[in-house]
């Protein structure tokens, strides 16, 4: 792994956090959709799989998944925390079941993060990982309440970067070397 990358990540994952943060307690409406947007699991799963496929090889990928979650989850918490002027230590209770996830979940998204540049099967679960996510997340866990404009243009939103993501995994698949794709 590059010297340079974990300072990027680094910075990366706690911007993340912090941002997701201060845009929860925003009412502005480009703040609410901002936050529909970056608190969804798919964008946290999606730091995860980019976090992997910066490290690139598979073991420090799975660590710096779960590290670049941890991160964000520990800047979320104190940014909140500051915020809101409440205690760090009850924010970072709070968010237990997401430490829980973080630890079970993002070492997998980690790896499958370094995958995203092999041809074949991985590779393609890899790239379509998170906008599948995504669609999935808009369909089961749609951001909220129906009528609310935010909520509508921050489904529409998801929906759109859900098929561009998909479209951009699959025309990758579409450059691979045939040669190479069967390996």
């Amino acid at each position: 792994m590059p010297s340079s990358r974990p300072p990027v990540v680094l910075a990366l994952a706690t911007g993340f956090g912090a941002l997701n943060a201060a845009l929860d307690l925003s009412s502005s409406p480009g703040a609410r959709f901002g936050g529909s947007l970056l608190n969804a699991g798919w964008a946290w799963a999606g730091l995860a799989v980019l976090t992997g496929a910066l490290v690139r090889t598979p073991r420090r990928a799975a660590a710096a998944g779960w590290l670049a979650t941890s991160a964000a989850l520990l800047a979320f918490a104190l940014a909140d925390a500051l915020l809101r002027a409440v205690p760090p230590a009850a924010t970072l209770r709070g968010d237990a079941t997401w430490w829980a996830a973080s630890l079970l979940v993002c070492p997998v998204l980690g790896f499958l993060g370094s995958r995203v540049r092999d041809p074949g099967p991985l590779g393609l679960l890899a790239r379509l990982l998170v906008p599948l996510g995504a669609a999935l997340e808009a369909l089961v866990l749609p951001p909220g309440p129906a009528g609310d404009p935010v909520a509508v243009a921050a489904r529409a939103a998801t929906w759109l970067l859900a098929a561009a993501g998909a479209l951009a995994a699959l025309r990758h698949r579409a450059r691979e070397d045939p040669a190479r794709a069967g390996r």
